[in-house]
């Protein structure tokens, strides 16, 4: 052993201790390269683990920028609603049944005043409404059964009416497609349980639920343009002004007897069960409304008896306002973008106040009050239906927590 100037002696190779403290105390320390590598992987370690956490943060609010952005400056909200070529087709479901294009609807309705229409409705019966300036139209569900399709022109625009009970859906669309004016009919075939319509110009078959093409001309040309229509109960709209009420051709009791035999069978769900695995996260007739945005799906139920309720949601590239009253009988979707502004709403006694302006919204999506008075939200298609009918067109649709 040898003492150093330092007052260290050696300990073989690599250790050292003081001599004052020998032999009762020893300080071990690892002699270079030794000490100096195990710091150095220590610092590294270190530096690692923060700059990952470093990483990590920045990342997360990039991404709450991006976000942020993309809400304020309207991106995505610009892209159409569809951004597909029309069509529906789905590998796990086929067209049900033979065609029957002699089941034609009525070209030319009789409609009647409230006061007429007493004569055939009761309090309970489901209608369906449409409403043209001062004019309400009120269809009966328990004809529109039986009907399907009412082909009219009002004020100037010819437009179907047309109904599903197999899939609890309705629509309106523009009869207009292109340079055509087309004439709906009914194939008798189902697809998805839900009707298939055709038109009379080209012998297109049409999905009644969303107005896609399922064959014929304009498949991958048109889709309809439509919406659903809003549904309420006779007792609550018969004392409405200016009423013009779909007329029955024949006995009541026809129709009503038609309608008891198709809500019994469930024959849509039926249909579906048929060809595929029904989609088990909602109960099958769970009513709501689905819309599809940028190819991505999205289904609301609906609560028919609930409290007043609004939901925000962002879907594909669009922001969307979704308000439900089950004591109004109102569901209805809009677009919360106003002006290259994306809005937040409340629900505040009477209709809706936005959060960037406090302007008031009636609840038809039109501003009554304040800055953006005059402005109103659009209206952006989608569908009431039952959710097997819905899912199994949309087996990817996402559900709201």
């Amino acid at each position: 052993m040898e003492v150093s100037a330092e007052g260290e002696m050696e300990v073989g190779r690599g250790a050292r201790f003081h001599a004052d403290t020998a032999p009762t105390r020893r300080e071990f320390r690892l002699s270079p390269p030794w000490n100096r590598t195990v710091g150095m992987k220590q610092r590294i370690r270190s530096w690692a683990f923060v700059s990952t956490a470093l990483a990590l943060g920045i990342a997360v609010i990039f991404l709450i920028w991006i976000a942020a952005r993309e809400k304020n400056s309207g991106e995505g909200e610009s892209s159409p609603q569809f951004t597909t070529p029309p069509g529906v087709s789905s590998p796990s479901l086929q067209v049900w049944g033979e065609p029957n294009r002699s089941l034609f609807a009525p070209i030319s309705p009789r409609y009647v005043d409230g006061a007429e229409a007493a004569s055939f409705l009761i309090d309970g019966d489901r209608v369906y409404l449409l409403r043209r300036g001062s004019t309400t139209y009120v269809f009966p569900e328990v004809l529109l059964t039986s009907f399907h399709v009412v082909n009219d022109v009002m004020d100037g625009e010819p437009v179907a009416i047309t109904y599903c009970l197999l899939a609890g859906s309705s629509s309106l669309f523009s009869r207009k497609v292109e340079d055509r004016v087309l004439t709906f009919g009914l194939t008798g075939q189902l697809y998805a349980g839900n009707s298939v319509l055709y038109d009379k110009e080209t012998s297109t078959d049409w999905l009644q639920l969303n107005g896609e093409p399922l064959r014929g001309h304009y498949y991958g040309k048109a889709r309809l343009s439509g919406r659903s229509l809003e549904r309420s109960t006779w007792s609550r709209v018969k004392a409405r002004p200016n009423l013009k009420v779909l007329a029955p051709i024949r006995d009541m009791e026809e129709y009503r007897s038609f309608q008891r035999d198709m809500e019994r069978e469930q024959f849509g769900k039926k249909v579906v069960e048929s060809q595929t695995t029904l989609d088990s996260r909602l109960l099958p007739y769970t009513r709501g409304l689905g819309i599809v945005v940028q190819g991505e799906p999205r289904f609301y139920p609906m609560d028919i008896h609930g409290p007043r309720t609004i939901q925000e949601d962002r879907v594909g590239g669009w922001n969307l306002l979704v308000l439900q009253d089950g004591t109004e009988d109102i569901a209805r979707i809009f677009r919360r973008r106003v002006r290259d502004r994306v809005l937040d709403f409340d629900l505040v006694e009477g209709g809706l106040r936005d959060r960037q302006t406090s302007s008031r919204w009636d609840d038809d999506g039109v501003c009554i009050e304040g800055p953006l008075a005059g402005a109103r939200l659009e209206l952006p298609a989608c569908s009431e239906a039952y959710w097997f009918a819905w899912a199994s067109l949309y087996p990817d649709t996402h559900l709201l927590p």
